[in-house]
């Protein structure tokens, strides 16, 4: 996967520091997609879908950590994109 500049960003409107490193990666909310499922399916063993189904059923009430909470924030922008 590639990072992609926006259309309506030129190499004019980068600053001229060599140092400076820009922070901001853009992907695709596809590219997001995927990027979510390795990563729920690395920290949980499961694919995102299942991760979504089983919050949802509050099968991580009593043992919430940083990690599912971070998942569970993504969970309307994950619905979002599956839906098109």
């Amino acid at each position: 996967m590639r990072a992609r500049t926006p259309s309506s960003q030129t190499d004019d409107d980068r600053p001229t520091d060599a140092a400076f490193e820009p922070d901001v990666v853009y992907i695709s909310p596809d590219e997001w997609l995927v990027l979510f499922e390795q990563e729920v399916q690395e920290w949980l063993g499961i694919d995102a879908a299942e991760f979504v189904r089983r919050y949802r059923a509050g099968a991580y009430e009593e043992r919430e950590n940083s990690v599912t909470e971070l998942f569970a924030a993504s969970i309307p922008f994950y619905e979002s994109v599956i839906r098109g």
